[in-house]
C-alpha cells in the first residue's frame, strides 16, 4: 500500500489517462483472476459493502450513459475510466481484506504518505536534484506553493491533511508504543509541507479530520496526547520554516540545513516524549464527554476568530472574482490568510447554473470544462468546478450527485454503528480519513486525483468491508455460495466490461501519442497511421480525428483534412479549438464564408477568449 501511493505520486497523481487505464486494468485483473481462482473473496461480504459498491457502480454506469448526450463523448469516456478505476479499486479491498486487517492498510496508507512528504520536503530542500519546475514554468505566479510530486499544490495538501490524520490516529492505535512514538515523531513533517503548499481547503479538512477522530477514536488519553505533541512540534518546525524566505518562496535552499536539523530535532524529541510517557498514559482515563467538550470549545474559538474577522467583508472577498493584484506572485503566508475564492465562486455559479437547465441528466460527463469557456462570466481558464460535488451535480444531474454523496454517507454512517459497538482506533481513522476526503473533494477537484482520493476509497471500504467487522457482529449474511452465484457473476461482468473500457482508452491515448510524436518528428506516414488506429480503436473520440486533421493539413492535403475536421466536429460539437481548427483549414481552401462561420461558432462556444475580444 506505501509503495502504491508513493508510485502514483511520483506519476504527477495519476492524473494522466494512460496511468488511470493501466491502474484500471491492473485493479479489475485482480478481482477477475481472484474470484475465477476461488482466491477471493477471503471472508464473507457484508450487506453494507454490496450497498456501497452498488452505488459506486450506478454512479459509473450513469457516467456511462452520459456519453449519449455529452458534448465531446471522449471526454466523457476518460471519466468513465475514472469512475470504474475507483470502483475497481473498491472491490478489490472488500474482497481482499478481512477481520482485523484495517490497521494493516491504514498503516501501509500513512507510510505512504509519509514517504510522498518526505519527497515533497526534499524537493523544496534539495531543488537542484528535482526536475520539477515544469509548473514554474507554466504558472510562475504560484511557484512558491509546492506541488512536486503530485503536480498540484491543493492535491499535495490534501495528502498532507490526510498524512496528518492518520499519523495522529497511529499515535494512539498502533499496536506497539515504539510504533506510537514514530507515529507521533512523524506529523511536524507532513505540517510542514502542508504550509508549503498554502492550501487553506487542506488545512480545513485536516481539521475536520481531527474532529472526527477526537470525537470517535479511543483510547482518547492517548489520542489527545499524542495530538498535542504533534501540533507543538508542527508549530515549532512551521515557526522555523516561515523564517526561511528563500524555502517559502521557492527562491533557493539557503536555510534548508536549519529546517532540516529542527525537523530531525523535534522529531527526536516528540518520539522521545511519547515513548517515555506511553505506559502513563495507559494508565489515565479521560472524564466520558471531554473530547466531545474539546471539539465543542475549538468550534466555539473557531466562530469566534471568523466573527472577529469581519466575515462579511471576507465571503465578498470570496465572491469577488480574481482582480488584478492576484496576477501576482502568490506568497505563501498572504495565501493562508487571505479569503480570496480566486473563482470558486465563479466556478460554483456556472456549475448550478449547469444544473439548472439540465437537473436530470446534467450535462454529461467531462462537459464541464466547455460549459464552464461558454458560459463563464470572467476570463479565467478551468478545467473542473474545483467541487466534485458542484461539478457532478453540473455533469450527471440529481442522480449522479446523490449516488456519489450517498456512497460517503452509507460508509459514514456504517463506520458510525460500528465504533459505537466495537470502539477500535481503526474504525476511528478510517472514519477520519473519510472526512477528511469528503471535505477535501467538496472544495477542490481531487477527484480527479487517484493518488488523493484512492486513500478515500480505500477508507470507505475498509468502513463498509470486513476489515471493521468485530466479532460481535454476526457474520454477514451473503456467503461464499451466494458471492459465486449471485454477486460474483454481477462483480465479474462488471470487472470485463471495465477491463475493456480500459484497455481501448489506454491503447488509443498510446496510439494518439505516438502519432503526436511523429508528426513532431515529421514523419507524416507513421502520424497518419497511428492517428487512424486511435480512431479506429475509440471511434467516438474527436481527438483522433483532430490529429488526422492536422497531419492532413501538414501534408497538404486539404479535402482530407477538412473531412476529419468533420468527423471531429461530430463526435465534440461543443470544442471551440475544433471549430478554429476547421476555420483555418476552410480559409486555406479557399471557402471564405464557411470559414466565417465556423469562426463565429468558434466565438460563440468560447466568447471571452482573447483571440475573439478586442483589447481596450
Amino acid at each position: 500500500m506505501a509503495g502504491a501511493t508513493v508510485f502514483a505520486a511520483l506519476n504527477a497523481g495519476g492524473y494522466s489517462l494512460e496511468f488511470r487505464a493501466l491502474a484500471a486494468i491492473l485493479v479489475w485483473w485482480t478481482v477477475i483472476v481472484g474470484l475465477f481462482t476461488g482466491l477471493l473473496p477471503r471472508t464473507p461480504t457484508p450487506p453494507a459493502a454490496l450497498r456501497g459498491g452498488v452505488l459506486l457502480g450506478l454512479l459509473a454506469v450513469l457516467t456511462a450513459l452520459s456519453l449519449a448526450w455529452a458534448d465531446d463523448a471522449e471526454l466523457a469516456f476518460s471519466e468513465v475510466v475514472r469512475v470504474t478505476g475507483y470502483v475497481g479499486l473498491f472491490v478489490l479491498v472488500v474482497l481482499v481484506s478481512r477481520r482485523h486487517d484495517a490497521r494493516a492498510w491504514l498503516i501501509g496508507l500513512a507510510a505512504g504518505l509519509l514517504g510522498v512528504a518526505l519527497l515533497a520536503l526534499a524537493s523544496r530542500l534539495l531543488p537542484e536534484s528535482f526536475s520539477n519546475d515544469q509548473l514554474a514554468t507554466f504558472l510562475p505566479k504560484v511557484s512558491a506553493r509546492l506541488s512536486y510530486p503530485i503536480g498540484y499544490w491543493n492535491g499535495l495538501g490534501a495528502c498532507m491533511s490526510l498524512a496528518i490524520v492518520l499519523l495522529v490516529g497511529l499515535g494512539a492505535g498502533a499496536g506497539n508504543a515504539a510504533g506510537r512514538a514514530v507515529a507521533v515523531a512523524a506529523i511536524p513533517v507532513p505540517a510542514v509541507v502542508l504550509f508549503l503548499t498554502a492550501s487553506r481547503g487542506a488545512v480545513a479538512a485536516c481539521a475536520v479530520g481531527l474532529g472526527v477522530l477526537v470525537l470517535s477514536s479511543a483510547p482518547r488519553t492517548r489520542l489527545v496526547a499524542g495530538a498535542m505533541l504533534g501540533v507543538a512540534g508542527a508549530a515549532v518546525t512551521i515557526a522555523v520554516a516561515s523564517q526561511q524566505a528563500q524555502i517559502v518562496d521557492a527562491a533557493g535552499s539557503e536555510g534548508a540545513s536549519i529546517l532540516l536539523a529542527t525537523i530531525v530535532v523535534v522529531a527526536l524529541l516528540l518520539g522521545a516524549i511519547r515513548y517515555a510517557i506511553d505506559g502513563a498514559l495507559i494508565r489515565v482515563r479521560l472524564r466520558r464527554g471531554l473530547g466531545a467538550a474539546a471539539v465543542a470549545a475549538l468550534v466555539v474559538v473557531t466562530l469566534a476568530a471568523i466573527i472577529a474577522s469581519d466575515p462579511l467583508d471576507r465571503i465578498a472577498d470570496f465572491a469577488s472574482p480574481p482582480g488584478a493584484e492576484s496576477r501576482g506572485r502568490v506568497s505563501v503566508v498572504g495565501h493562508l490568510t487571505s479569503s480570496a475564492g480566486t473563482g470558486r465562486y465563479q466556478f460554483g455559479k456556472a456549475s448550478l447554473r449547469a444544473f439548472e437547465e439540465h437537473p436530470l441528466i446534467g450535462i454529461g460527463a467531462g462537459g464541464f470544462a466547455s460549459w464552464w469557456v461558454r458560459e463563464r462570466p470572467i476570463a479565467l481558464n478551468a478545467r473542473d468546478a474545483h467541487s466534485s460535488y458542484l461539478e457532478t451535480l453540473a455533469e450527471l444531474g440529481a442522480p449522479g450527485f446523490l449516488l456519489l454523496v450517498g456512497f460517503f454517507v452509507i460508509a459514514f454512517v456504517t463506520g458510525v454503528q460500528r465504533i459505537r459497538r466495537t470502539p477500535h482506533a481503526e474504525i476511528g481513522m478510517a472514519l477520519a480519513a473519510l472526512a477528511c476526503g469528503a471535505v477535501s473533494t467538496g472544495i477542490d477537484w481531487t477527484w480527479e486525483i487517484p493518488a488523493v482520493f484512492a486513500p478515500v476509497v480505500i477508507a470507505a471500504a475498509l468502513l463498509l468491508g470486513s476489515a471493521t467487522v468485530s466479532e460481535r457482529t454476526p457474520p454477514a449474511r451473503t456467503s461464499r455460495a451466494s458471492i459465486g452465484y449471485g454477486w460474483r457473476v454481477v462483480t465479474l461482468l462488471s470487472a470485463w466490461i471495465a477491463l475493456v473500457a480500459a484497455a481501448i482508452a489506454f491503447t488509443s491515448d498510446l496510439k494518439l501519442r505516438d502519432s503526436r510524436s511523429a508528426f513532431r518528428t515529421g514523419d507524416l506516414v507513421a502520424a497518419t497511421g497511428a492517428a487512424r488506429d486511435a480512431s479506429a480503436v475509440e471511434p467516438w473520440a474527436a481527438g483522433p480525428h483532430l490529429q488526422l486533421a492536422l497531419v492532413q493539413e501538414r501534408r497538404g492535403d486539404l479535402p482530407a483534412a477538412l473531412s476529419a475536421s468533420s468527423e471531429a466536429i461530430e463526435r465534440a460539437r461543443g470544442s471551440w479549438r475544433i471549430w478554429l481548427v476547421r476555420a483555418r483549414l476552410l480559409t486555406k481552401a479557399g471557402n471564405l464564408t464557411a470559414a466565417e462561420r465556423a469562426i463565429e461558432e468558434s466565438r460563440r462556444l468560447n466568447p471571452r477568449s482573447p483571440l475573439f475580444v478586442s483589447p481596450r
